[in-house]
């Protein structure tokens, strides 16, 4: 656990940037959707694993349940370059937005249960 002496050097960034980050949480579930889903809200393998087939792996297993289930999957994504690896499990772009003007854009993605 950090101690109050390692905190307080970034609290005056932090206090910059929570307004910035509040918005961005609050374009982000705006446009989350209500139809029911399983979502992929936060996925990631260390770069050293990358490659490995453990993301595949992760994403077969939530795009399984939501089949079973006959529900959608749901996802953002800050990367581009993460799109076209989820199109190989069906899923598509359904939108992409900037959370707020200075952030980098988000791709949202869904994928039809089948």
């Amino acid at each position: 656990m950090a101690s109050l002496a390692h905190v307080l050097p970034i609290a005056p960034w932090a206090l910059t940037i929570a307004p910035e980050v509040v918005r961005s949480q609050a374009a982000k579930e705006a446009g989350h959707t209500h139809e029911p889903h399983i979502y992929l809200c936060e996925i990631g393998v260390s770069s050293d694993a990358q490659g490995t087939g453990v993301g595949s792996a992760l994403v077969d297993a939530m795009t399984q349940a939501a089949d079973e289930a006959a529900v959608g999957c749901y996802l953002t994504t800050s990367r581009q370059s993460n799109t076209a690896w989820y199109g190989r499990f069906g899923f598509e772009v359904t939108e992409e937005f900037r959370p707020t003007p200075s952030w980098p854009p988000v791709w949202r993605m869904w994928r039809t249960a089948r």
